[in-house]
């Protein structure tokens, strides 16, 4: 993981020196989660935070992300693709990731693949700082594995998480 995580920060550094494309870090949380809470919260308001970074180039974005939901033991890590459609000073973004989603029940860690749709809204206020709307849909494998009882199909969790951006170049 130590070693993974190495990997992206060089290559991130890299891309940050490359003068076509950009590099960016994005920090943020679930909006919900953290002001009204959610059914695994018992309706707690919880910090679900995410850490995301962004390399670009000709429209096109490479992201590396985790996520983590301590109130639930949920870790997420994700690689994704995204294309940037750009009107005025607003960028959509529309993307795929692969996630691999991580949970402990009493002691047991529970892995899971999945893999994410998400749409995301982005404007900078500077050159080099912004914000950004992260709209989610995660098929939530893990809780099929965790219950399959109470899961005969892979239910798909909606989230959306209001994050800021700080662009490295």
């Amino acid at each position: 993981m130590k070693k993974l995580i190495t990997l992206l920060l060089l290559t991130t550094i890299v891309q940050a020196q490359n003068r076509t494309g950009y590099a960016a870090i994005i920090v943020g949380a679930d909006t919900k989660n953290l002001i009204l809470g959610s059914n695994a919260t018992n309706n707690a308001p919880e910090l679900n935070i995410l850490y995301k970074l962004v390399m670009g180039s000709n429209n096109f974005e490479l992201t590396a992300s985790y996520e983590r939901f301590e109130a639930i033991s949920f870790d997420k890590i994700a690689l994704g693709v995204g294309y940037h459609i750009n009107y005025k000073n607003i960028t959509l973004i529309p993307s795929i990731e692969s996630c691999l989603i991580s949970r402990w029940v009493n002691d047991n860690k529970i892995d899971a693949f999945s893999v994410s749709l998400n749409t995301s809204l982005r404007y900078f206020f500077t050159k080099r700082i912004g914000v950004e709307i992260i709209f989610n849909a995660l098929p939530r494998s893990d809780l099929k594995k965790m219950y399959p009882s109470i899961h005969k199909t892979t239910p798909i969790i909606l989230s959306t998480y209001t994050c800021l951006i700080y662009k490295l170049n």
